[in-house]
C-alpha cells in the first residue's frame, strides 16, 4: 500500500501492485480491546482516536501514541468497496484490485446481501439472528 490524495476524500491507502480477490490487504495490529463505555468517554475527551468495533461491547482503539500500530488507517468509505473484513482484524479485497486504484471499505456496512458472510464476525451473528427473527 502507498499513501495518496484523494478523489473521494483527503488522503487514502493505494494498491502498489495488483491485489487478487480473497488475497488479504491488511490486518488490524495492534490497539486495545475497550467497552462502549470506555469508547464514548474517549469520544467526549476529544481526544484523536480511531477505532473499529469487533464486537458486542468490544472496540479496537488506535490513538496518536499508537498511530503505526495497524489501525483503519484512512480507507475512504465507499458503498461499492474493493476491500471488506475476513473477521475481525483482517481486511481482504473483496474483488480484484488493479494497482494504482484507491483501497475502500464501506463503513456504513449498508450492503448485506452483497457481502453476507464477509463483516466482522459479530455483525455477520447480527445480520443471521436479525433474519431468523419472527416478523411482528
Amino acid at each position: 500500500m502507498s499513501g495518496g490524495s484523494s478523489a473521494i476524500e483527503g488522503t487514502g491507502p493505494y494498491a502498489r501492485a495488483p491485489i487478487r480477490a480473497g488475497e488479504v490487504v491488511f490486518v488490524w495490529g495492534g490497539g486495545r480491546v475497550i467497552s462502549t463505555a470506555e469508547l464514548r468517554a474517549i469520544a467526549a475527551s476529544g481526544k484523536r482516536y480511531s477505532s473499529a468495533a469487533i464486537g458486542e461491547d468490544e472496540h479496537i482503539v488506535w490513538d496518536v501514541v499508537d498511530a503505526d500500530a495497524g489501525g483503519p488507517g484512512g480507507a475512504n468509505h465507499s458503498c461499492d468497496p474493493n476491500l471488506w473484513m475476513q473477521n475481525e482484524r483482517t481486511v481482504c479485497a473483496r474483488r480484484d484490485i488493479a494497482a494504482g486504484e484507491e483501497l475502500t471499505m464501506d463503513y456504513a456496512l449498508q450492503l448485506q446481501q452483497r457481502n453476507s458472510g464477509h463483516f466482522s464476525p459479530f455483525i455477520n451473528a447480527r445480520i443471521d439472528s436479525a433474519e431468523q427473527r419472527p416478523t411482528e
